[in-house]
């Protein structure tokens, strides 16, 4: 972190932004499908080419 504070990577006009560290955290995503119709589609598409 204090890398990439002292990079000055966040500055504009004149002004350094987040020039001291304070905390840093991580988000986790998870994705759960609840509904997915893909299975049905592809065997009806391919039942529509015989």
């Amino acid at each position: 972190m204090n890398t990439i504070a002292s990079a000055n990577a966040f500055e504009k006009d004149g002004v350094a932004y987040y020039e001291t560290p304070q905390s840093a955290s991580y988000v986790e995503r998870t994705v759960s499908d609840i509904f997915n119709d893909s299975a049905n589609s592809e065997s009806a598409s391919a039942d529509k080419q015989d």
